[in-house]
């Protein structure tokens, strides 16, 4: 067995967390946690019907799949406050695509909440390679 994580940093991290938590009273109202989901409407009729087996009819139900539909969205929690949801109009969300909401929806109302924030995201392995190469947008808060 082999770890591949990077485990001297995480929990390095995790102790200097905790101690921050411990020794700032209000650190914990400064972290926004973000994450987004996808969601599959499954557009499931059942139908009723019977089917005549010899003399007796026997009651039958049966599933009908038609199109399925795929919606993703974004949702922020702070400690007080929510900051979505947003639903987005593509089919899959890619790292340009998440970088274009956090410039038109989330970053405008964070600067509007005038919060000094870190932000926590559960990015997959091809959007943090994004955000390393580029950045978060411009104007996002000092902070993340």
């Amino acid at each position: 067995m082999q770890i591949v994580q990077k485990l001297p940093q995480r929990v390095a991290f995790a102790a200097e967390m905790l101690s921050r938590i411990e020794n700032e009273h209000n650190f914990l109202n400064s972290i926004i946690f973000s994450d987004e989901a996808t969601f599959h409407a499954s557009n499931k009729v059942n139908i009723n019907t019977t089917s005549e087996f010899r003399a007796q009819k026997i009651p039958m139900q049966y599933r009908k799949w038609k199109e399925t539909v795929q919606k993703s969205t974004c949702c922020a929690r702070l400690h007080d406050t929510v900051i979505g949801p947003f639903f987005f109009a593509e089919t899959s969300v890619t790292a340009n695509i998440y970088l274009d909401m956090l410039e038109i929806y989330e970053i405008p109302q964070i600067q509007h909440l005038q919060l000094t924030v870190i932000f926590q995201q559960d990015a997959g392995a091809r959007m943090f390679q994004h955000f390393a190469a580029t950045g978060l947008p411009a104007g996002y808060p000092q902070a993340y």
